[in-house]
């Protein structure tokens, strides 16, 4: 048998189907008898809501509904509230604020559902929605958190007041205090994380399909299909087992398909109650608007350092938008991801963290892509940039005199990770070796070059109570392996990574194993694909249901072969005899598992098929150092990304091809915050000034260099496989990699501070501020 199990760089499967447009995705799902749905949305970011009224709507060509919040749920509202049970430092749990299905009361944000429009047509639909009136009292919006903290703002929500959602601490206030006092150095930094959009290449889309019986089909892109199989009973009062969500092929994820939207509940409210299946189609400037957004984060850090250039102790106080309401895991990302992953791969001492959230009147922030690490990272690594530039110590240098070293681990950071494996020291070293000193500036160049590097940690793949995902192993009679999984690939490359890790331990070729994921009545309950998860939990319970398998398969070719089962051995897909030449296949076992007179007179139950469930004991910490070089227009603020290089950990690695995809597609969206992306809003209306991809700017091919990506694994001791998290590494190291790197440059210059996203305008005010000063 080939070599196409763990480890080998092969193709992905998926893509021959994808890339010649036999892709499967939501809108390529069609039923008969459509209705086309379109929302009314609000145009104003915060009011009380007159009027909504939809008497002449209903009457236009086409139109077979229109529903409005008094039609829905009895007239009561109806919301999805927040999955994530914050208690604030004062011990009080922080307020439900949830979002509406549709609104019937007040608008919170721009683009906030009025009405449903049902209608033959989408043009019908529109037509139709452009005519619901409506009338809203405008209050004072806030598209800012500065806005949102004035006195000139009302509350957005009665229970937030003065739009605090929550204030939440820990760490040691006292300790951090005393660090601080006997610090040698202090650095203080104020830092923004800019608001981003995950924009994903499909836009959001649902067509929901009622079925006999009251029963309901969702065909929706998600990532955890059962996770909102369950949001949906509980929303719409209805038993799991009358719903099936369907989530085939998805054009990107990103944590932003993750929570349960209002769009996907009215929908299945109005396909129940017009009998009729009913599409939704987000456009462009819908989808900006009204998806969920991420990041958004201002900061205020004060670290004390000894005289040698140790830490000592770290305060940090951040003040995170939330936007207009709490929704998913949205309030979690700072308390739960953020705050823990500070110390990096630091040995701090101390720490004390604040997290103010603030509510605006904008989209609501969630998980995305990095989710609450990436900022830890910026954060801490820009700290220590400035720290070596004020003790005078090398970049390097300053970094390794406080790593957590290999030999220390198990290493208990400050915040209560514990680090399993690593060597950050080791993989900082190379990545600073193979980057190397900057090529030669030719002479007739005056732009200025810079070089900057972060050396990072993340947790990914968490575990903690009631974390598990499960795998169903199943052969058919023709010899071949399905196995469902309760993840979801949409980019990974789970149907070639999966079956790779299958192959492997069931000693077939990858070709005889089909990954089956995404229907929640073909495949086990899971728990979906977030956070870097899926291969180190899914992994692991592919690996066990391959276990159990093979035990049901040597006793039954030991009943084939009339010997004891404690003699059969099975190695490479083959159940031998010990110390024979006696054997069957899979394809052996496979053919008369199904066939009753085979069991005649055993205790062996028919079919070849067993599931497993995994939980995780601990977490995993993919880590990395990369490094970028940047060139510098002083006169127009114009800068190219010139070389990155990318030294990462990720423990065991399944696929190379698959990894250095994920690899190269997180660094370019990281690339794409650091460099131009920016949800931005009029301060005092909220109205969204980048709702289009003329105004929202994303990187091109021709703004990234040749990423160079280099595999240093240190296997995971807390899975089977030895896996880590592999896929939101570039989010995070791109950012601080890279405005390290334009403030090296820009230094000479007198420029010491440089917010995200550093577009050429930002770079040319920087200058310009610096030669006033």
């Amino acid at each position: 048998m080939k070599n196409d199990g763990i480890g080998s760089p092969l193709r992905r499967k998926e893509d021959r189907r994808l890339l010649t447009g036999r892709g499967r995705y939501s809108g390529d799902i069609a039923n008969g008898g459509e209705l086309a749905a379109v929302f009314r949305r609000s145009d104003l970011a915060h009011g009380m809501i007159r009027k909504v009224d939809a008497t002449s709507a209903r009457t236009m060509p086409g139109v077979v509904a229109v529903l409005t919040a008094a039609d829905i749920n009895n007239g009561k509202p109806l919301e999805i509230g927040c999955k994530f049970g914050l208690i604030d430092r004062d011990g009080n749990p922080a307020p439900d604020l949830p979002r509406p299905v549709l609104c019937g009361e007040k608008v919170r944000m721009a683009g906030d559902p009025l009405a449903l429009v049902l209608a033959e047509t989408e043009a019908q639909a529109r037509d139709a929605a452009e005519a619901v009136e409506v009338e809203i009292d405008p209050l004072q919006a806030a598209g800012t958190m500065a806005n949102a903290l004035s006195s000139d703002v009302p509350d957005i929500w009665k229970s937030a007041p003065g739009n605090i959602a929550f204030h939440w601490q820990s760490g040691k206030p006292d300790a951090v205090d005393g660090a601080l006092r006997r610090a040698a150095h202090t650095v203080t930094l104020d830092l923004v994380n800019n608001r981003i959009t995950a924009n994903p290449m499909e836009p959001r889309c649902a067509l929901a399909i009622p079925e006999p019986g009251g029963r309901l089909r969702l065909v929706k892109g998600n990532q955890a299909p059962h996770l909102l199989r369950s949001a949906l009973a509980g929303l719409l009062g209805m038993a799991e087992h009358d719903i099936t969500v369907v989530s085939e092929d998805m054009g990107g994820g990103f944590g932003m398909r993750t929570s349960p939207y209002a769009e996907e509940v009215a929908l299945s409210i109005a396909a129940l109650e017009t009998g009729r299946p009913v599409r939704w189609t987000a456009t462009r400037n819908e989808a900006v608007v009204s998806d969920l957004a991420a990041r958004a984060h201002e900061t205020h850090a004060v670290m004390g350092l000894d005289g040698e250039g140790h830490l000592l102790g770290l305060r940090v106080d951040t003040r995170a938008d939330l936007g207009a309401y709490l929704t998913g895991f949205g309030p979690g990302v700072g308390p739960a991801l953020y705050a823990p992953l500070i110390p990096n791969v630091y040995n701090l001492p101390c720490l004390d963290i604040r997290i103010d959230g603030v509510m605006t009147n904008t989209s609501p922030t969630a998980p995305y892509r990095g989710a609450g690490r990436p900022e830890a990272v910026y954060l801490i690594e820009r700290l220590m940039d400035q720290a070596a530039i004020q003790t005078g110590l090398d970049p390097f240098e300053i970094r390794r005199r406080n790593m957590i070293t290999r030999e220390t681990l198990p290493f208990t950071t400050v915040t209560g990770l514990t680090y399993d494996s690593g060597d950050f020291t080791a993989i900082t070293r190379a990545a600073l070796e193979i980057a190397g000193q900057p090529e030669k500036q030719e002479a007739s160049d005056h732009r200025l070059r810079g070089v900057g590097f972060a050396t990072m940690t993340e947790t990914s793949a968490m575990h903690g109570n009631g974390v598990f995902e499960v795998a169903h192993v199943r052969f058919h009679p023709s010899g071949s392996a399905v196995v469902g999984v309760g993840t979801h690939s949409h980019g990974q490359g789970h149907e070639t990574s999966f079956a790779q890790i299958a192959a492997e331990q069931l000693g077939l070729p990858v070709d005889k194993v089909t990954i089956v994921f995404g229907d929640t009545s073909k495949v086990p309950y899971g728990q979906g694909t977030y956070a870097s998860r899926s291969t180190a939990l899914a992994g692991p319970a592919i690996l066990g249901a391959a276990d159990k398998v093979i035990e049901k398969g040597r006793h039954l070719a030991a009943h084939l072969m009339e010997a004891s089962a404690d003699d059969v051995e099975f190695s490479a897909g083959q159940f031998t005899i010990a110390g024979t030449d006696r054997t069957r296949s899979w394809a052996d076992l496979a053919r008369v598992a199904y066939v009753a007179p085979t069991f005649a007179g055993t205790d062996l139950e028919p079919g070849l098929e067993e599931q497993a469930f995994y939980a995780p004991e601990g977490g995993t910490f993919p880590n990395a150092c990369h490094v970028a070089e940047v060139a510098v227009d002083p006169d127009t603020g114009e800068w190219s990304l010139e070389r990155y290089v990318a030294v990462n950990d990720v423990g065991t690695v399944i696929n190379p091809l698959i990894l250095e995809g994920q690899i190269h597609g997180g660094l370019a969206q990281g690339v794409g915050q650091a460099m131009m992306e920016h949800c931005v809003f009029d301060p005092e209306t909220a109205q969204p000034l980048s709702g289009t991809f003329m105004d929202y700017a994303m990187p091109r091919a021709d703004d990234l260099p040749l990423f160079e990506h280099i595999d240093r694994p240190d296997p995971c001791l807390n899975n089977r496989l030895g896996v880590k998290g592999a896929g939101e590494l570039g989010t995070i190291g791109a950012p601080p990699v890279i405005i390290n790197a334009l403030l090296d440059a820009l230094r000479p210059l007198g420029v010491t501070k440089l917010d995200m996203p550093a577009t050429p305008q930002a770079v040319w005010r920087a200058l310009q501020q610096a030669t006033v000063n």
